[in-house]
This record gives C-alpha cells, structure tokens and sequence, in this order.
C-alpha cells in the first residue's frame, strides 16, 4: 500500500537508495550546491576459506557439486579447493572461515591468522566486488587421523591432502600461491616435517577509548617451528651426535631456534 509513496517522492526529487526484503528507501540531499556524500548501499560481498593443515603436514580440501551441462544431475566438481563461503552479516573473517569450514567438513577448528585476500571486482550477475580471505585454521584436536564429515547438500567429497602431492599434482591457483609464498612449499618439493607459514597476519586489534575492539590483522613473521622428533644434532664442541631422546637444556633449544630464524634452511 505505501508503495506509490515512492512515486510522490521521486516526483519530488527523492533518489532510489536501496531496496531489501519488503523496505525501500529514497532520499533527497538537501545542499545541490555540494558534492553528494551520502555513501552507496552496499556493493562488495565479503568470503573467506579455511586453510587448515593438520599435524601431518596434509591440507583439508573439498569438492563441491556442480549441475552436468547436459542433464538436471548433479556431478562433484573436477578440483579440489578450500572449504569456505560467504560471511553472514556482522561476522569476523575468523568467525566465518572457521563457521564455514565446520559446516562444509565437520572439522571445528579455532582461527589463527590471515594469510592473504584478493580483492576483485564486476562480478555476473550484478556487478559486485568481491573480497575473500584465507583464514590460517587449527584443528582443535590437531587433525591427524580425523575423518572429516562432509555436508551432503553442498560438499560432495572432502579429504586431506598431503601438501606437497597438492603442489604437483592439483592445478588451484589460490591454493598453491598460499603454499609457495607464505609457506614456501613449491612445486617439486617435497613435503617439509614442518608445515607451517612464514608470515601471517593475526588478529591484533584496535581500539578507541569507548569503543569496541576492531578485528584488525597486523602481519609478522611466524615463530619457528622445529620438527615434532630431531634425528640427530651435532655438537659444536667436541662432535658427539645427540640423538632424539637427548633432552636440550632450555637455553640450547632457545639457541637452535635462533639459529634457524638467522639461516632458514
């Protein structure tokens, strides 16, 4: 019934603002002889995907289903990519990669950092832009021997996928950019005993006096990580070889991890 309101008002000079659900607004800025400041309704949608790599250096992947151009069936996608969606509103990147991740795989994990984001735009059908964040996820439970639990409506398989076979043998572009620049797994190379990036961005937050903290992602170097066993290492005293059940004393393992910072490799 108040529909034809909207017909008064923009034979009043009131402009289409937005439309959602059963509300339309219009509005009219009173100073013409300034640059109208009123900012636009929303026109970016806002993703993220889990990239969650579990204790044996394996990647958690899925495949989604897609409609077969020739018939009404669904057929699982041809590639594997990284369980993820789009944000619901007043969500954190964290809250929604680690939501979406649990909901495609039944993996629960808790959200660590940002490892990267693009920011595309024009986007069929209505030309929006487009931000999606990988989020670095960690299985509550460390993931190793965890059988993930697909979401039969969207997901048709899922898997872990040890992140090296992924680089040689799997052809995403997203995904193999994430393991060659930030955790430096190439193709050709084999899976390190540690999986782990070398930068990130974790959440460290701003706040205004007053205010609400602000999710805000700072990037920085990621700490070092020695393997879970150490074959051998070698004195630089007289040459004994330690092996894995030597124990260091705190301040010589704080030493080997200085070590490696200086000369990664």
């Amino acid at each position: 019934r108040r529909a034809g309101l909207a017909e008064v008002a923009v034979a009043r000079g009131y402009r289409l603002h937005h439309a959602e659900g059963h509300e339309l607004v219009l509005y009219k800025w009173l100073s013409p002889e300034l640059e109208d400041k009123v900012p636009p309704w929303g026109n970016t949608q806002v993703g993220c995907a889990g990239f969650v790599v579990n204790e044996r250096g394996e990647l958690l992947v899925v495949k989604e289903w897609r409609n077969a151009p020739s018939s009404r069936r669904r057929v699982p996608s041809e590639q594997w990519k990284l369980p993820g969606g789009m944000a619901d509103p007043g969500e954190s990147f964290f809250e929604c990669a680690a939501r979406e991740t649990f909901e495609e795989t039944g993996v629960a994990c808790r959200p660590v950092s940002v490892l990267g984001l693009w920011h595309r735009h024009g986007l069929a059908p209505w030309g929006k832009s487009d931000v999606y964040c990988v989020v670095r996820l960690e299985p509550v439970d460390g993931g190793a021997g965890l059988e993930p639990r697909v979401d039969p409506d969207e997901i048709s398989a899922c898997r872990w996928y040890d992140v090296g076979a992924f680089q040689n043998d799997q052809d995403h572009p997203l995904i193999r950019k994430v393991l060659s620049e930030v955790y430096g797994v190439r193709p050709g190379d084999a899976t390190p005993a540690v999986v782990a990036p070398r930068c990130e961005a974790p959440d460290l937050g701003v706040e205004w006096p007053g205010r609400d903290r602000y999710a805000t992602y700072f990037p920085s170097a990621a700490p070092v990580a020695l393997p879970a066993r150490v074959a051998a290492v070698a004195s630089d005293v007289d040459g004994t070889l330690l092996d894995s059940t030597s124990a260091f004393l705190p301040a010589n393992a704080a030493a080997i991890l200085e070590c490696a910072a200086a000369k990664p490799g």
